[in-house]
């Protein structure tokens, strides 16, 4: 099925191949935020990255630690006595020490008093530990939600779809919310480990994949995150389009090396700061530079008209857009859209969409091939090179003279 090949395509590359080979040794926070900023748009993905990957890997662990060993836990939460005491001058409230109030009086002061105050307090090392992993989880759990990554149906979201509630109301409304909200120390996590209850066991491996995983800021750490594929939260839809850019990188380079002689660097650039392009190709005062849901090009003719009627100032966004430069200034460019569907319709809806850049960037989209609509299976017909707008399927991806008409007249 032309799905399934796709698929193994991407599966067999993602996310490696969009990254440096230095990346697979060290890879910053920042770096790696910007590359899951770049891929989805959203200044938050890495961070939904970390909890995604963290949350479908321990779902059942965290099921049966909310669900069951918590519960059990804070019905009965163990807490320690405190005895306080307060000096007074003139009166008092409260219980009267009396020990502490007749060494006032022995030594002449009559208007001293002393008073106790016996109080329970859950501040133990065990129960801090618990309430920060409640929290993380909670905190993690609710962004996934938030963001449509849980849906509650299938798979590992089904599992811990009602644990984002349980933890809600136990930290809110249990003897949980009188434990004071920190960051464990190491004699917090001791506690935890040799504490009898099953909950603080678990609640303390939790607490080590947290700082591994969560919170971690570690280079090693992040690299491996991204080099395991971080069961990155993107639907079907971008995986396909993701596939297709990379495909098309592939192309252009081996293309390159055939036709145009001479080294060309190629650089994956989704880490680099100030730079909106995943890919570039270079050699000499030529760049090819691949931009993957972008606003590249200025407002043409309908998103001006828009504006002026609407006052909106929004501009279209291509899946993929591919741009050729001369010592600085663009000279050429190619729009591929991207449409994973087997619908006819929905394929012909993504064919206007495709007609509507050609028209509107025309005066960027230079050479014999304009715009390229890309869909998993074979389209009826066969490219004609006299269209404006092409379509092909994912077996005839990506067709070599999409690499010569962007290099038309150069």
């Amino acid at each position: 099925m032309a799905s399934q090949a796709w698929l193994r395509y991407v599966r067999e590359r993602y996310p490696a191949y969009l990254l440096p080979e230095s990346a697979l040794g060290e890879v910053t926070t920042a770096e790696a935020t910007r590359f899951f900023e770049a891929l989805t748009g959203r200044a938050d993905a890495f961070d939904l990255v970390k909890a995604s990957s963290f949350i479908a890997s321990r779902a059942s662990q965290i099921k049966t630690f909310v669900e069951s060993e918590l519960v059990h836990l804070v019905a009965n939460l163990p807490s320690r006595s405190e005895v306080r005491h307060r000096e007074w001058h003139g009166g008092y409230h409260g219980r009267l020490h009396v020990a502490g109030t007749l060494a006032h009086r022995l030594e002449g002061r009559r208007a001293n008093f002393v008073t106790v105050a016996h109080r329970r307090s859950f501040d133990l090392g065990e129960n801090v530990v618990v309430r920060f992993v409640c929290a993380r989880l909670h905190d993690a759990l609710k962004l996934l939600r938030e963001s449509y990554v849980i849906r509650g149906v299938v798979g590992w979201g089904a599992v811990v779809a009602e644990c984002e509630g349980t933890l809600r109301r136990l930290l809110s409304s249990s003897r949980l919310r009188e434990v004071t909200a920190r960051h464990p120390n190491p004699r917090d996590h001791g506690a935890a480990r040799s504490a009898r209850h099953t909950a603080y066991h678990t609640a303390a491996a939790l607490l080590d994949d947290i700082n591994a995983w969560l919170d971690t800021s570690d280079p090693h750490a992040t690299a491996r995150l991204l080099a395991e594929g971080a069961l990155f939260p993107v639907s079907e839809d971008t995986l396909f389009e993701l596939a297709v850019l990379m495909r098309l990188a592939e192309s252009l380079g081996n293309w390159l090396a055939t036709n145009r002689s001479g080294p060309w660097m190629l650089e994956r650039a989704a880490l680099m700061p100030k730079r909106r392009e995943l890919f570039s190709l270079s050699r000499d005062d030529l760049r090819v530079r691949l931009f993957f849901n972008q606003a590249i090009f200025g407002r043409g003719p309908a998103d001006e008209a828009a504006s002026y009627y609407f006052g909106t100032h929004g501009r279209l966004r291509p899946d993929i857009t591919v741009t050729l430069e001369r010592g600085g200034q663009r000279v050429n460019a190619v729009i591929v859209e991207c449409k994973n569907s087997e619908d006819p319709e929905y394929l012909h809806d993504g064919y206007r969409q495709a007609f509507l850049y050609a028209n509107e960037y025309a005066s960027e989209l230079r050479g014999p091939i304009k715009v390229i609509l890309v869909v998993p299976g074979s389209p009826a017909g066969a490219p004609r090179t006299t269209d404006d707008v092409l379509a092909t399927g994912w077996s005839e991806w990506a067709p070599a003279n999409v690499a010569a008409a962007l290099f038309s007249g150069t």
